[in-house]
């Protein structure tokens, strides 16, 4: 074909045509991919991460008096995690970090939960063996959980987390 300046032009090929094909292309596979992360996104969210985020936000300042009484008080905790097959058993003692005296504490109360599934917490149940404190549970899942305990002695608490694998 001639256009009217006399050059020859060549007839379109069928790869031409297809280009403006390949963008569409292009842009489908891109939806189809943010489709697929938006719903892994949405079906794996286990829900709110904090209860109540504001209100610890707000007292925050309470949080690090607490946890420096807690410092000044010269506690050190001896936990240890012990399993028997299916049957796990945490112990748990405080001592004087200068004296290394056991210290005997009124109460001990725990919580078990995992960090990834919610719905599986445990709450651990101590009992007071010679200055040991011990719960025994059966975890329902295997894999990284987070124990949180509070020993209680007067008017004193201690708070600590531990990262616990169940195998």
């Amino acid at each position: 074909m001639v256009n009217s300046d006399g050059i020859t032009l060549e007839k379109d090929s069928f790869k031409d045509k297809l280009i403006p094909w390949y963008f569409v292309l292009f842009f489908l596979v891109v939806f189809i991919v943010n489709g697929f992360f938006v719903y892994f996104a949405v079906s794996s969210f286990t829900g709110v991460t904090t209860e109540g985020a504001y209100t610890k936000g707000v007292a925050y300042n309470e949080v690090v008096a607490q946890k420096r009484k807690q410092d000044a008080l010269g506690w050190q905790d001896n936990f240890s995690l012990e399993n028997d097959g299916d049957h796990y058993k945490i112990s748990l003692s405080f001592s004087d970090k200068k004296s290394g005296e056991l210290i005997p504490i009124d109460k001990v109360t725990g919580i078990l939960f995992r960090p990834s599934n919610s719905g599986h917490d445990l709450n651990l149940n101590f009992t007071n063996s010679e200055e040991t404190y011990v719960a025994e549970f059966i975890p329902p899942l295997k894999g990284q959980w987070e124990a949180h305990i509070v020993a209680y002695k007067g008017d004193n608490l201690i708070k600590h987390r531990y990262d616990v694998t169940i195998k």
